[in-house]
């Protein structure tokens, strides 16, 4: 990280104060500015009317189960039957595999003596990813854009701050994703990759970005990182499948099933509760995350064409899997894509401006009056 930043060059000679969205025509413009008034309204509609779902299990939470399962395995205790006791405690459905956390996370938080120097750890590695970050903003946006952002990447990356986060597999994952596809943007593979999967290990929910990632290799023609990356692939493959093995030799009579499935189709809803669960917005007003979703993903639309896409692909995939996939309980699987969302605001404002732009005619006009002079 003191070797990027050592080599930091100046930025880019492209700034958001010209974004793609410059060229449409005035009648896609107008029909794309239509799309996000619409789909602006309906997620505000959807934020009023969401209602906090009921617990699903009568115990003190999953982060509680996660603090109990890991002072278990400071005591000594191996990680599956020290899970499965706290879990059939907890009243939570044993028989699916998808429900069983893979033991690399617990296992790594309990090798520290405590939780808060895990803590500690994760805010050492949330400030890495935030400085990154605000590096890639630099080098892209210019100095101006990236001190702006810079409370924005705050906000989001906050949640390091509230006690006992560090028990959430899912804000150490997206921390990850989030400096793994800061350090390819910045051209650093190496390093990209090897918190990529460190990323997926942490939780299965990092397999999105991984075959972005993946495919990105693969029309770049980089070989070798498409062999790296279907190589740990197939580890990872190999490490959920002895997974499925443990967690199937704990199961006895007393295991009961989940009540609900994963397939949900909840939409504009699950997504906009996720969005909600990004750092310290978590204690927003729900219209607050449906705002901050729809103008992040107009700035995502508007990525520029020089930049690294792991980031736009990577956030399509996320919202495409989750309107679908994701119980009402889940929303705080937003930490896996909120960090790398959050980048889209970086280039919202410049977005509309050139929609409004070219909306009007603007292009058009500046074209007419450059073939007037050259006559």
């Amino acid at each position: 990280m003191v070797q990027v930043f050592a080599e930091m060059t100046p930025a880019s000679e492209w700034r958001p104060s010209r974004t793609p969205l410059r060229a449409l025509s005035p009648w896609v413009a107008r029909a794309a500015l239509a799309v996000v008034a619409f789909t602006f309204v309906v997620l505000l509609a959807v934020a009023f009317a969401y209602r906090t779902p009921p617990p699903a299990h009568p115990g003190d939470g999953d982060l509680a189960l996660y603090g109990r399962i890991v002072a278990r395995l400071q005591a000594g205790e191996p990680y599956y039957p020290a899970a499965h006791a706290e879990m059939l405690a907890g009243h939570y459905g044993t028989l699916s595999v998808p429900g069983w956390r893979a033991p690399f996370y617990l296992s790594l938080v309990s090798l520290f003596p405590t939780v808060r120097l895990a803590q500690w750890a994760l805010m050492a590695l949330t400030l890495m990813a935030g400085a990154t970050a605000l590096l890639f903003l630099l080098r892209t946006a210019g100095r101006t854009t990236a001190i702006a952002m810079t409370p924005f990447l705050f906000v989001t990356l906050g949640g390091c701050l509230v006690p006992g986060v560090v028990l959430y597999s899912e804000y150490a994952c997206g921390t990850l994703i989030l400096l793994s596809a800061m350090c390819f943007a910045l051209g650093r593979r190496s390093a990209g990759f090897m918190t990529g999967v460190l990323a997926l290990f942490l939780r299965e929910l990092a397999l999105p970005y991984v075959l972005v990632c993946l495919l990105l290799a693969w029309q770049q023609g980089r070989r070798r990182e498409v062999a790296a990356w279907l190589a740990s692939l197939i580890t990872y493959a190999g490490y959920y499948a002895w997974h499925a093995h443990m967690v199937i030799a704990q199961l006895g009579p007393a295991d009961s099933g989940a009540t609900e499935g994963w397939l949900r189709f909840g939409g504009a809803s699950f997504l906009v509760s996720t969005a909600s669960f990004a750092g310290l917005l978590a204690g927003a007003p729900m219209y607050v995350a449906a705002a901050f979703l729809v103008f992040a993903v107009v700035g995502i639309v508007a990525w520029p064409d020089n930049a690294d896409r792991t980031v736009p692909l990577t956030i399509l995939v996320y919202l495409l899997a989750f309107a679908f996939i994701g119980k009402p309980l889940n929303r705080y699987w937003g930490e896996i894509y909120t960090p790398l969302l959050t980048l889209g605001l970086a280039w919202t404002l410049p977005a509309l401006r050139d929609l409004i732009g070219a909306a009007a005619g603007r292009r058009r006009l500046r074209r007419n009056h450059a073939l007037q002079d050259a006559r």
